[in-house]
């Protein structure tokens, strides 16, 4: 099943691109910083966990405002806020993102 075609102005595609751009760039920053709090807790150190917990978590709540938002505007479904808050952030913003992408642009 294909992306409906959605016919946007060019300021609209300009803040849509902008917005999936952002998404992009703090999914994987978060991505970089959740994996030494994963190892961390793996190896029994949880020493990093007051580093890189907090730090976690707000690269979280940024991208599910983000994602949320989206949603929202209805530019994409509400199944990629539920697959980033489902696997924690990163994970589910990355891998869903070229499926947002062709919804919100039409693509």
């Amino acid at each position: 099943m294909s992306a409906p075609t959605v016919t946007l102005d060019a300021s609209e595609r300009q803040l849509r691109e902008r917005v999936l751009k952002w998404i992009l760039i703090v999914s994987w920053i978060d991505l970089l910083l959740f994996l030494p709090l994963i190892y961390g807790l793996a190896v029994g150190n949880e020493s990093l966990s007051p580093i890189f917990g907090p730090i976690h978590g707000t690269g979280f709540i940024i991208e599910v405002a983000m994602i949320g938002y989206g949603a929202v505007n209805k530019w994409w479904g509400w199944w990629y806020p539920i697959v980033t808050i489902i696997t924690t952030g990163p994970p589910g913003a990355i891998l869903g993102h070229p499926r947002a992408k062709r919804e919100a642009l039409g693509e």
